[in-house]
């Protein structure tokens, strides 16, 4: 398709049962080019018979490149070229990335390892999800595009945030060890119910009080580890519907989802909660990728086995009677497994159940798949 790039596919079948149509299109960087490459490229999706377009995901410094200084001429100018070639837009909250100048404002936004060290600036996903300032961030962008497009018939929806809950999702600085406290606090009314529960008597480690709890590394107590995981949980689920709850308030009409990532097998969020939260449960097929299944024996590199996939696509399935969203789906090679050439025939296999697939054009990053 002459310069048509597509390094992997998402496909939107669960757009039949909500907008009586189905939609075939590609994730789509505006940002990466100019105004007459976007021209270019609405006229190759058209030829493509594209009809939707994902924007806006890890835009955040094109969308704000100041602090409260929006800069969406270039959005606009991508919504409408698209727009006068028959094809509409999902547009992202850019989120799960965050512009330089928010880092050096409040360097305390970055997630805290569990060595106590905060994580350089540098790739995604490596804010942390209770830190009040990147929340208050999070929600004026979410506000500022909902407001600019809620009257904008060529956008049929929002994304939110990319792949939440996913990479290395656990923080450990003050505030979270506050609000685990808090949340156990909630959960179990008392230190000695809690005690019963973690088998604390166990190596001496019973607590007096709500204050004297810490926050587990992978080898601490069983108890306390899976509550903790159970507490980020609800926190992933909360900082999704901060922004939901933004976007339904400005355009009630709207419809939301947020992509699942890890090929549905994320084991640090409850999906089935989530997807009472979504108004489509939407999740990411990267069959060549780490996922579940590799903890199971398999190497890095290789294919899914079919079996694998159809268990993926199962479990997401089951937390919505509705027809599902994929917004990413491999067809290639991706950045954790350049080893691996995609033989033909795997993209139908892994796909075999959706009607439509999508993205396009390759970026330079090289942490882009």
């Amino acid at each position: 398709m002459r310069k048509l790039l597509i390094s992997c596919l998402l496909f939107f079948g669960g757009f039949i049962s909500i907008h009586s149509q189905v939609y075939t299109g590609a994730a789509y960087y505006p940002e990466h080019t100019d105004k007459e490459q976007v021209e270019k490229d609405a006229h190759l999706m058209e030829e493509a018979h594209f009809n939707i377009a994902r924007m806006g995901d890890f835009a955040w410094h094109s969308m704000e490149p100041k602090d409260g200084v929006f800069t969406l001429e270039w959005l606009d100018h991508a919504i409408r070229t698209l727009s006068q070639r028959g094809i509409q837009s999902l547009l992202c909250t850019p989120t799960a990335a965050i512009p330089k100048w928010m880092h050096d404002a409040h360097p305390d936004i970055m997630i805290m390892g569990a060595d106590g060290q905060r994580k350089p600036y540098g790739r995604r996903r490596h804010a942390c999800l209770n830190n009040e300032d990147y929340r208050q961030y999070c929600t004026r962008i979410t506000r500022t595009l909902a407001e600019r497009y809620k009257d904008n018939k060529s956008v049929i929806g929002f994304q939110i945030d990319n792949e939440l809950a996913t990479e290395e999702p656990y923080c450990y600085c003050p505030e979270c060890l506050k609000k685990f406290q808090l949340w156990l606090k909630k959960k179990y009314q008392t230190i000695e119910t809690l005690n019963k529960a973690w088998g604390t008597v166990f190596w001496s480690e019973t607590l007096d009080n709500f204050e004297q709890v810490w926050l587990p590394r992978r080898m601490d107590n069983p108890g306390i580890y899976q509550d903790y995981q159970r507490f980020y949980s609800d926190v992933a689920l909360e900082f999704f519907r901060i922004q939901r709850d933004v976007v339904k308030a400005v355009a009630p009409g709207m419809t939301v989802t947020t992509n699942i990532g890890g090929s549905g097998f994320v084991t640090t969020m409850n999906l089935y909660e989530l997807a009472d939260e979504c108004d489509v449960l939407s999740f990411d097929n990267y069959p060549v990728n780490v996922t579940l299944e590799h903890l199971y024996g398999n190497d890095i590199g290789h294919p899914f086995d079919p079996a694998m996939t159809s268990f993926a696509m199962q479990i997401i399935r089951g937390g919505k009677s509705r027809p599902i969203w994929v917004p990413e789906a491999q067809i290639g090679r991706t950045a954790l497994t350049q080893k691996e050439i995609v033989k033909e025939g795997y993209p139908r296999l892994w796909n075999h159940v959706y009607p439509t697939f999508f993205l396009m054009r390759l970026s330079v990053a090289s942490v882009v798949f």
